[in-house]
């Protein structure tokens, strides 16, 4: 397996775990000539934010969005 696609993985899994298990996060539509590695960039950050910011929750777009897809929110959750 190549290295990169090995960091791949241990991404998704980290990534899923801060959103539920919920992958909607990762369906992303490439279209034909697009580079991958723009979005594989996208993941990264997240996982970044991640790990520095262990508060950080999912939050659901409003219905102006695309299809209101799960974003990750740095906001701190209120309780």
């Amino acid at each position: 397996m190549d290295p990169a696609d090995l960091i791949y993985l241990k991404m998704i899994c980290k990534l899923r775990s801060v959103v539920d298990n919920n992958i909607s996060l990762f369906n992303l539509i490439i279209r034909e000539g697009e580079i991958f590695h723009h979005y594989a960039e996208i993941r990264l950050r997240l996982l970044s934010l991640s790990d520095k910011k262990p508060d950080v929750k999912k939050s659901h777009r409003g219905p102006e969005s695309a299809a209101g897809l799960l974003i990750a929110s740095a906001q701190p959750g209120r309780a």
